[in-house]
């Protein structure tokens, strides 16, 4: 009934997403924009709900509620759940995936609804973001293969059926772009996006391994202090099928993104899950006598964190973004309409965030400076917002076809998704005089 009723919820989540796009195509966007932040917000509680299924189902209701408030109340988790992004999505449904398999794992009788729920959201999960969740699912059973010397309880997935179930989500894509389009994009993720990140940092995200354990203090707020509790519980239990689990979910891949160059505090959230059901796991423990001298230890250093990021906040305050700042969309989206409302063509050029779309609309053109000078030579109207960094590059371009930019307005602000500040001019383009 759990499983069902979380099939059912997928599909009334992807129903509020299909009614944003038809809002979009009739040009009502902004009415969709509520309801689309709705689908994301929903998508992490659909995460939550899973993990605290799934350990409800295997630990009892005490570890069950726990996990899910723990993973509910996760700095990461809230952010990127507002942000609405695909990771986001891809923590829904990476919680739907290891909880189905948790349950082949676990358990000597995998249900029909786990079985197509967890070939579903593997689909879905490979539509959102790629490989990335075939990886955390390839890594977790290599390791408990080898842990067990046996992976006979894959059979309980039927793999046959379910394959194709997996298949059939994925080929929504190419059925509505167009194969053609699909590898076009996929061989540009790979060589472009992909690979540079695996040999080094790019997007001025590189960072030594270590990091993302470091950056838990921020990321597993607040509950980083029960850290230490639950992997000395994890390591007593590791004879436990849920644990083993649980560790074989966050240690391989957990390796694997300290050891590529490139990091960014979302790329542990597929993790999240296997952590709150394992701090959940140590603090709900009886037989666990440490858990209570690690309760008291762990609550004072809360509280001498929190005394040292307040500290930290005043001193820098000055430093920090501020809310203006951090609205960098918004900001621009507000001059674009000032200086020209009627634009028959919207160009962003270094700056390709979802949000500043959802704002401007999906006729907005994203695109690099030499296309954009092609468009806008083209296009008398059109008005474009370039990153300062690329202004030379537009210029250039324009000049080639007699055409030079009129700066009207520089938007200066915090780009979080890359962690630096960003300042946009908003630029038309016009005849250069005759020499």
């Amino acid at each position: 009934l759990g499983l069902a009723w979380l099939g059912l919820a997928w599909l009334g989540l992807a129903w509020l997403g299909l009614a944003w796009l038809g809002l979009a195509w009739l040009g009502l966007a902004w009415l969709g924009l509520a309801w689309l932040g709705l689908a994301w917000l929903g998508l992490a509680w659909l995460a939550v709900m899973s993990t605290a299924w799934a350990a409800t189902r295997l630990l009892g209701p005490a570890t069950g509620f726990a996990a899910g408030a723990i993973l509910a109340t996760s700095v990461l988790v809230i952010a990127e759940a507002h942000l609405a992004k695909a990771d986001a999505l891809l923590l829904g449904a990476s919680a739907a995936v290891m909880g189905g398999l948790l349950q082949a794992y676990s358990t000597k009788k995998m249900s029909a609804a786990g079985t197509i729920i967890f070939w579903a959201s593997l689909g879905a999960g490979v539509l959102i973001k790629g490989p990335i969740l075939l990886g955390v699912v390839a890594l977790a059973v290599i390791t408990l293969g080898a842990a067990d010397k046996s992976l006979a309880w894959l059979a309980q997935l039927n793999p046959k059926p379910g394959v194709w179930i997996a298949l059939g989500i994925v080929a929504i894509w190419p059925l509505t772009a167009g194969l053609d389009e699909v590898l076009r994009y996929a061989r540009a993720a790979a060589s472009q996006d992909l690979w540079p990140k695996v040999i080094n940092g790019v997007e001025s995200h590189g960072a030594p391994p270590g990091t993302h354990l470091a950056a838990t203090v921020l990321t597993l707020w607040p509950w980083v202090w029960a850290l230490p509790v639950s992997a000395l519980s994890a390591w007593q239990k590791r004879t436990d099928r849920s644990v083993r689990f649980c560790i074989a979910w966050i240690v391989p891949f957990w390796l694997v993104l300290e050891l590529v160059p490139t990091k960014l505090p979302h790329y542990v959230l597929p993790l999240f899950p296997a952590i709150a059901v394992l701090i959940a796991i140590a603090l709900t423990s009886k037989r666990n006598w440490q858990v209570t001298r690690f309760v008291g230890v762990g609550i004072g250093g809360l509280i001498l964190l929190s005394s040292i990021m307040a500290a930290l906040t005043i001193v820098l305050a000055d430093k920090l973004p501020s809310w203006r700042e951090l609205n960098l969309s918004k900001s621009l989206a507000a001059a674009i309409h000032r200086h020209d409302s009627d634009a028959d063509n919207v160009i962003l050029i270094g700056y390709h965030e979802p949000s500043a779309v959802f704002l401007l609309g999906t006729d907005a053109t994203l695109t690099n400076p030499q296309n954009a000078a092609a468009l806008m030579t083209s296009s008398p109207n059109a008005i474009a917002a370039v990153d300062r960094r690329d202004v030379a590059e537009l210029e250039m371009y324009l000049a080639r076809s007699g055409q030079k930019i009129v700066s009207l307005e520089n938007i200066s602000g915090y780009n979080y998704s890359r962690g630096e500040p960003l300042t946009l001019v908003v630029v038309k383009a016009i005849p250069s005089p005759d020499p």
